[in-house]
């Protein structure tokens, strides 16, 4: 496991560090281009650090 810790409260505070990568969930970008709203277990991106 690595041991970078990033803390933010947007996702913009956190894409200003180089280990950050964001993939967009289409699943979950799709359902709230539907309903306008997503489900607590779904995620607009899976957001990782390398």
């Amino acid at each position: 496991m690595g041991q970078t810790f990033l803390f933010g409260f947007e996702l913009k505070a956190l894409k200003v560090h180089p280990a950050f990568q964001v993939k967009i969930n289409r699943d979950a970008l799709a359902v709230f281009l539907r309903i306008q709203s997503i489900a607590e277990i779904l995620a607009v991106s899976d957001a990782t650090i390398a």
